[in-house]
């Protein structure tokens, strides 16, 4: 299972009272106040002094209810950040308590202690339950993490659920969660819409679904699969730079722009891309779509054949450049 998102807010009403007074109205089991003191001390912002105290508030208001406060105090006896002795198991039945109570973060602390055997023996079946209880809850972070596990293992079903849970969203993620939603729009032919969510996350600059747009388009006719692989390039796939300079250097779906071609290999070589190197070692040399530079050529060349390229070291070698060519065993001793 992918690590786990809590979400941690500072609500600016947390600056409207000292906090020796919401310690005062947390002990008296006012939860806002215990939440306001919970969220100053994860983000390093509560006073040294209130820190002995918090337990104590805390679990008074856990006692009473507020499910937060239990997963607030399940982080503090967890980590030992008062006693200085982690107390995990007391963590995880904190963690329990606080989800037993439909709260998210203590859904989500216990999905980790499952996850990592803190606390309590490792068990991936109960770390999932207690996950997806979390997201159902509205922990968005943790929906994305679950999504992201069942595409890798190739639960469509389940992680086009999860996408769209995210999708419906104002999260960060909305974008590419709304951009695989699309892929499965796809597959049960609802091809405009999903193309359409796909190119929006694709603009917002997921490369591998401009890949996938690109493939799709040259299936119906070509007509935005160089854009595509363009977007793919801008967000850092060098195989699509690649791509999208060949289309422009050969002409095919696009007009022949040896200037475009040459900016592309540029940027796929960068990358790592070798053939791009040598595609854009030759357009130097002829001097297509920019001035001609043997000697740039020549080095990017040398480069390929440093990195091991058996026949560009031969063609070098063959063009005098000695240091391109196999060493030559040395004369054995009468």
């Amino acid at each position: 299972m992918l690590p786990l998102l809590i979400a941690l807010t500072v609500l600016p009403a947390a600056r409207a009272a000292p906090q020796e007074v919401l310690l005062q109205r947390c002990r008296n089991q006012n939860g806002a106040a215990c939440d306001l003191l919970g969220d100053l001390w994860r983000t390093d912002q509560l006073d040294s002094w209130i820190l002995p105290d918090l337990p104590s508030a805390l679990r008074a208001a856990c006692q009473s209810g507020h499910a937060h406060s239990c997963a607030d105090l399940s982080h503090l006896e967890s980590t030992g950040a008062v006693s200085g002795v982690p107390d995990a198991r007391t963590g995880v039945d904190l963690a329990r308590q606080a989800c037993e109570g439909d709260d998210t973060e203590g859904c989500a602390r216990l999905a980790m202690h499952y996850q990592l055997g803190i606390g309590v023996a490792p068990d991936p079946e109960q770390a999932s339950l207690y996950a997806f209880r979390a997201c159902e809850l509205g922990d968005l972070g943790v929906c994305w993490n679950l999504a992201e596990e069942a595409r890798a293992r190739g639960d469509l079903a389940v992680s086009t659920d999860l996408y769209t849970r995210v999708c419906a969203s104002d999260q960060p993620m909305r974008v590419p969660a709304c951009g695989y939603v699309g892929q499965s729009l796809l597959a049960t032919g609802e091809v405009e819409r999903g193309m359409g969510l796909m190119d929006e996350a694709c603009r917002a600059g997921h490369a591998d679904l401009c890949r996938q747009l690109a493939v799709i388009d040259a299936k119906v006719g070509g007509e935005r699969v160089v854009e595509y692989l363009e977007l793919a390039c801008a967000a850092g796939q060098a195989g699509s730079c690649r791509d999208a300079a060949l289309r422009h250097d050969e002409g095919e779906c696009t007009p022949v722009d040896d200037a475009r071609a040459v900016h592309l290999y540029t940027a796929a070589c960068s990358g790592g891309d070798a053939q791009s190197c040598y595609w854009l070692a030759g357009m130097l040399r002829r001097g297509e779509g920019v001035g001609a530079d043997p000697e740039a050529a020549d080095r990017l060349l040398l480069g390929l054949c440093g990195q091991g390229f058996a026949e560009v070291c031969q063609e070098m070698c063959a063009a005098g450049h000695l240091q391109a060519c196999p060493e030559s065993p040395a004369p054995e001793e009468p």
